[in-house]
């Protein structure tokens, strides 16, 4: 039995040094520098499957999956930064010389003191991937074969009731039909309609024969499908604070100017895909049909180029009436199979959400010679991976909800809750 493990692990994703400096023109005031980090994390719940399964292995050997990262994605390059300020914040002399040079920021990292916190994870609950599940499987499903039949077959069935007095006197019209002049056949005793009559219905009947023999033959046959969901991407802007600064892990509010505005960009983009293998089952010992499969060769015979001996020769004329005796239980057999008949070797429905985003500063520069300096956006990712697993009877069905039909069904065809 699979165990489910929580695992979680950092990211180091930012880190380096930065210096700071101030002096005026005769000595030295400040001369430090400081290391800093920002680390992100990943969380995975699995049940620890192993991957790659075995090649053509169709045992369902995966289960539900979750895993979150969250990191910076921008890159954080130092930058050098010199500024000439006056000591009693006048503008005027006496003045101080300070040099930065590291990360310059539009906002101060998550995981920092007073930072901005990760992307929200905006994944779907398992109730809506259930939803999202089912809607997969009733575009990719096969064509159930199993309703194909019960309908194929229903209908002929259904249709060809009206036939069936007419073919209790095909013995009696054809027996005429023999003892009167060729000549005479087709005016007198409508010869020609008589055998019209019988080819259609033998027809029809090898047909629905042909119907069943498919199904029977496709029983226990794995088709897998796939279906990917349209891409989706979403994109807000927030104004943060109209009065921000820049971040540097070192002497930031000497550097800083006030006034700057902070905004944030955030896009939403979700990929949602399905994959799963279909089968349906048949009993090994279904075997109701047999006299279905006797009358649909009389039927064979029954449609071959005919005169009035040969026709008489294929008595006994009771093969019509034993085979739509005999096709009302074949079609209930069938019909029993066709909801709980076909179901899902494996199914699961994925999900990809990323939310990214991006603080800026508009407004807040500082002059180096002359030139602007601008703070580095920062990007930050919140990427969330799910994998819902389905029941063998679609998404949300429970194996404790299953009737003692679905659960016979599925032993029969070697599957259990394990998948093993």
């Amino acid at each position: 039995m699979s165990v489910v493990t929580t695992r979680k692990r950092a990211i180091n994703v930012s880190s380096g040094r930065a210096r700071f400096q101030e002096w005026n023109t005769d000595f030295p005031i400040t001369d430090n520098s400081q290391t800093w980090e920002t680390a992100g994390t990943q969380v995975t719940v699995s049940e620890g499957h192993p991957f790659p399964p075995s090649k053509g292995d169709l045992s369902d050997v995966g289960g539900d999956f979750f895993t979150q990262k969250q990191y910076i994605a921008s890159s954080v390059k130092a930058k050098t930064i010199t500024r000439k300020l006056s000591i009693f914040g006048d503008g005027k002399a006496p003045f101080r010389n300070v040099r930065y040079h590291g990360p310059y920021l539009a906002a101060r990292p998550p995981g920092i003191s007073g930072g901005v916190a990760w992307p929200p994870a905006l994944s779907s609950t398992n109730g809506a991937l259930d939803k999202i599940g089912a809607t997969a499987v009733a575009l990719v499903k096969p064509d159930n074969k199993v309703a194909q039949a019960t309908t194929a077959f229903g209908e002929f069935y259904r249709e060809g009731l009206p036939h069936l007095p007419g073919s209790q006197a095909w013995s009696k019209r054809t027996k005429l039909a023999q003892k009167a002049g060729s000549e005479y056949l087709n005016i007198h005793f409508g010869w020609l309609p008589l055998l019209n009559d019988i080819r259609q219905l033998s027809d029809a009947v090898v047909h629905a024969d042909a119907v069943l023999a498919q199904y029977e033959r496709d029983a226990g046959k794995v088709v897998r499908r796939s279906h990917y969901f349209p891409n989706t991407t979403q994109t807000s802007d927030v104004i943060v604070s109209v009065n921000a600064q820049p971040w540097a892990p070192t002497s930031g509010s000497t550097m800083a100017v006030q006034g700057a505005r902070l905004m944030m960009h955030r896009e939403v983009s979700q990929q949602r895909w399905f994959r799963g293998a279909f089968t349906y089952y048949l009993p090994s010992d279904y075997d109701s049909r047999s006299v279905v499969s006797r009358c649909a060769l009389l039927a064979k015979l029954s449609g071959l180029d005919l005169n009035p001996d040969s026709l008489w020769n294929l008595a006994p004329w009771s093969w019509a009436v034993d085979w739509f005796s005999n096709a009302g239980d074949v079609l209930t057999n069938v019909q029993s199979f066709e909801i709980d008949g076909q179901v899902m070797r494996y199914g699961y429905v994925m999900e990809s959400t990323t939310v990214t985003d991006t603080y800026t500063l508009e407004g807040g520069t500082y002059q180096q010679g002359g030139n602007p300096v601008s703070a580095a956006p920062l990007t930050l990712v919140t990427q969330t991976k799910v994998r819902r697993k389905a029941n063998p009877y679609g998404f949300g069905a429970t194996w404790e909800g299953l009737s003692a039909f679905q659960t016979s069904i599925l032993a029969a065809l070697g599957m259990s809750k394990s998948g093993r």
